[in-house]
């Protein structure tokens, strides 16, 4: 039974690894540079409002490829936990210059779950909401 259930898994692994091999295959590669904003502000212990910019640009030629923003407040529980709620819009250009808009709203819980010397250990569980926004053309069908 066990060497059954061994058979399998290899096999899954393997049409797995093959797939992700020749998707890999298919990408292109561009040459990007990344230009982020973050600011946080605090109203008291338990209260906090988060904001990030980010815009993602290729260098040759010299465009905007994706305009990130999220913008979010956190509330801490205790010392260990926090939840945070926000909303992240996102604009994303492919190579053909069309432009895709995106909206999520998300909701988070973080805890910290040890702290060995420098360095946290956190757990997080987050879930999104996606919404893309369509528009219909004229013409098309």
């Amino acid at each position: 039974m066990r060497k059954g259930f061994s058979i399998q898994l290899t096999a899954a692994v393997g049409v797995l690894t093959a797939f992700l091999c020749f998707s890999a295959s298919a990408q292109s590669s561009a040459n990007l540079y990344w230009i982020r904003y973050f600011n946080q502000l605090h109203f008291n212990t338990k209260w906090s409002w988060q904001n990030e910019f980010d815009e993602r640009r290729s260098i040759q030629p010299d465009q905007q490829r994706q305009f990130i923003m999220h913008s979010y407040a956190n509330f801490n529980l205790k010392s260990r936990t926090e939840f945070s709620a926000g909303m992240t819009g996102s604009w994303v250009t492919n190579l053909s210059n069309l432009t895709v808009p995106e909206v999520r709203t998300f909701q988070s819980i973080t805890s910290r779950l040890a702290t060995i010397d420098k360095f946290e250990i956190n757990f997080r569980f987050r879930l999104e909401e996606r919404f893309f926004i369509t528009q219909i053309l004229k013409g098309s069908t």
